[in-house]
């Protein structure tokens, strides 16, 4: 329907808005050369549009997905210093920065855009996805003190179910790299006990098995093993 817009109605005054549908349409089907393509065009046939900082995010968005690194950080840090950015959007930008410094492992410019997104901009739905990535940073730098913080930081950023799982999972497994053994302990142990995570009992007494052994009960680490390969079979714990 976008498309006959512009084929019978080049001049409207939606046409650019018709040209950012199409290129959103591609975008959200995972065509991204194609959605890269057309808000390119938007940008070189209506430089004046009202949609030229929305179109330029989604080219990064692309340019991401493609795995054109250098050309997404440059392009999303042009909308982070830009004044006509809003500030959600400097978050999301901000946020995808840090992405890309991560998956680079990059581990310390990563936790400067991520710390960037939570306390300079509105992350939004990103604030928990980025407190749990600044864990797995220090995580990854061998830090588990600071990445014990960061974990549990994340409950208090309205996490979904399963990011609130992981990160107080995350939280138990620094406390045995921390040695503390009987904090990481009791923390499994809550878990467990919650039926909001019933689902992941068997990954929770695994943990619970691995804490029996450092704590020196040897019998009952090889028994909370032992059952785990009787109640949970074919499963990864098992």
């Amino acid at each position: 329907k976008a498309s006959k817009l512009l084929t019978f109605y080049p001049k409207s005054r939606w046409a650019d808005d018709a040209l950012f549908m199409i290129g959103k349409a591609y975008y959200n089907m995972g065509e991204d050369v194609k959605a890269k393509r057309k808000f390119e065009e938007l940008e070189l046939s209506f430089p004046k549009s009202k949609l030229i900082d929305e179109s330029r995010y989604y080219i990064s968005m692309c340019q991401y997905d493609l795995g054109e690194e250098d050309e997404a950080i440059s392009s999303l840090g042009e909308l982070l210093d830009s004044k006509k950015t809003d500030k959600k959007r400097k978050g999301q930008s901000s946020f995808w920065i840090g992405e890309v410094q991560f998956n680079n492992k990059d581990y310390d410019d990563a936790i400067t855009y991520y710390e960037r997104t939570i306390k300079d901009f509105d992350p939004d739905s990103l604030a928990a996805i980025t407190q749990f990535r600044i864990g797995e940073c220090f995580w990854a730098k061998n830090d588990y003190l600071k990445a014990q913080e960061a974990f549990a930081k994340v409950e208090k950023r309205k996490p979904s179910l399963d990011l609130l799982f992981e990160s107080k999972f995350k939280v138990g497994e620094c406390c045995y790299w921390l040695s503390e053994y009987q904090k990481g302990m009791d923390l499994f142990v809550a878990l467990s006990r919650d039926k909001k995570f019933s689902s992941k009992l068997a990954d929770i007494k695994l943990k619970m098995a691995e804490g029996y052994y450092y704590l020196g009960e040897l019998s009952l680490s090889m028994e909370g093993y032992a059952q785990i390969t009787e109640t949970y079979p074919k499963t990864e714990a098992s």
